[in-house]
């Protein structure tokens, strides 16, 4: 059977949240097509085609050129999940308003999705401050 592979990963918005989404994603792929058993190089090749050229050509390989699939997936953690662009975060929670008929609850929750990656200090606080002053 064949399995689709996960769209290309973007690297707009929050980086560190797109890689976490997309390796999800990678993985459910790689057990489904039971592509875990293949060889290193194989996983890696599979892993270099499927997050797109994009993410390949940011890449920083290092100078070992690692030939082992761990390692070239640590890798490309530790360089998009250190990429949180909470002020770019911080701008999409506050300028965002509550479209009309949307049931509180819902309302409730978008914010909570936005404020997430925003590294406020108190979460909960800034959240009641965007629905006591919301702009």
């Amino acid at each position: 059977m064949d399995f689709k592979p996960p769209p290309q990963m973007s690297l707009a918005g929050n980086v560190s949240d797109n890689w976490r989404i997309w390796r999800q994603q990678f993985e459910i792929f790689m057990t489904a097509s039971e592509a875990l058993n293949k060889s290193h190089r194989v996983r890696i090749a599979m892993l270099l085609h499927c997050i797109g050229p994009d993410c390949v050509n940011n890449f920083d390989f290092g100078e070992t050129g690692s030939t082992k699939y761990d390692v070239i997936l640590a890798k490309f953690k530790t360089q998009f999940s250190g990429l949180k662009r909470s002020v770019f975060s911080r701008y999409e929670f506050w300028k965002y308003t509550k479209p009309a008929d949307t049931p509180f609850a819902q309302y409730l929750n978008t914010l909570q999705n936005l404020a997430r990656p925003c590294s406020f200090m108190e979460t909960d606080e800034m959240i009641r401050d965007k629905i006591v002053f919301p702009a």
